[in-house]
């Protein structure tokens, strides 16, 4: 698996969404999730630490954190 592009892109301020994490990536959604768990989790908790609901990665299990992460997401036709 690798990451082709994994921008994250601050949306318009009136906008209900704060920020986007956009992701291309070449593999499953759960194994592309565990590499940011894994690798990025102190970032993604300075990113994500006032998004309602987000527990931290250092403190809910990677379960938790992919619920969260699922609970959040989006689609959209970018």
């Amino acid at each position: 698996m690798s990451f082709m592009d994994v921008p994250f892109l601050p949306v318009r301020p009136d906008s209900p969404v704060a920020g986007m994490l956009a992701a291309t990536f070449d593999g499953n959604f759960d194994a592309y999730i565990r590499v940011l768990y894994q690798k990025v989790a102190t970032l993604l908790d300075l990113i994500f630490c006032n998004t309602e609901g987000h527990r931290g990665c250092h403190v809910a299990s990677f379960e938790q954190w992919r619920d969260w992460v699922y609970s959040c997401q989006v689609e959209t036709d970018l």
